[in-house]
């Protein structure tokens, strides 16, 4: 994938993170469980804090956590992945952290709706972070195997 690709990802994620935020607020009603599936339903939620409600209402704390974890991940972005699945885990992950980022400033709160009842309610950009962290656990252990088979001495 080339920059232009991983930079229209990062944009159809965030977009879609919107629009299922947006239609979560305009269609459910504020702590009501709609059932979807089995073991799943939306529910709106707004969480002042991060992830599974740590941080209460540290919105600037959190706002400046985000704009330098993203920096950061610009900056060292070659030496923090080795592979295509890891670029692709840092741009799913960069998708995510913006999704939530644009509720902090704009709303003051991260708009939650998805509840599987296992765990916090949480939204597409939490789950997009989740799926990007395991793309970089991929890559790293691809790499660290890779690194393994070339500094094992002969038998």
């Amino acid at each position: 994938m080339t920059a232009r690709h991983h930079q229209i990802l990062i944009g159809v994620l965030i977009f879609l993170d919107q629009l299922c935020k947006f239609i979560a607020q305009r269609t459910l009603t504020f702590y009501t469980e709609t059932p979807v599936l089995p073991g799943v339903s939306f529910i709106k939620v707004y969480n002042f804090g991060a992830a599974y409600g740590i941080l209460q209402n540290f919105q600037g704390f959190l706002i400046g956590i985000s704009f330098i974890v993203l920096l950061m991940g610009w900056i060292y972005r070659h030496q923090l992945v080795s592979s295509r699945v890891g670029y692709i885990g840092l741009s799913i992950i960069a998708s995510g952290a913006v999704g939530n980022l644009i509720d902090r400033i704009v709303r003051g709160y991260v708009v939650d709706f998805i509840d599987i009842h296992i765990i916090p309610v949480f939204n597409l950009a939490d789950l997009f972070i989740n799926i990007g962290i395991l793309c970089l656990v991929i890559d790293t252990l691809k790499a660290s195997k890779k690194n393994d088979i070339h500094t094992q001495p002969p038998q």
